[in-house]
């Protein structure tokens, strides 16, 4: 299930997941870059933990161009490794 492009309720989400980002992680530095976002070094609030999040860049103008983003997003889902913890949007 997705969220409709251009609505109202899909701007709320994309808030609360920019909130949910803000409220657990603190960012310390960019760690790389690449054509779907950015990689950052960043401290859990709650864990105390360093993580690398990656932080997809929003596409609206192309659906095709959304698609190849939500799939890297359901691969990186999907991967169950030791180092690589978990999805999350934002």
């Amino acid at each position: 299930m997705g969220i409709s492009e251009g609505s109202e309720d899909g701007a709320q989400a994309e808030d609360a997941m920019a909130s949910l980002y803000e409220s657990m992680f603190i960012q310390m530095e960019q760690i790389g870059r690449g054509s779907y976002g950015t990689v950052f070094r960043c401290l859990h609030r709650f864990d105390g933990c360093i993580y690398a999040v990656k932080v997809m860049k929003k596409y609206n103008k192309s659906k095709s161009l959304r698609q190849v983003v939500y799939r890297e997003a359901y691969a990186m889902a999907a991967i169950n490794r030791n180092y690589f913890t978990k999805w999350t949007s934002k």
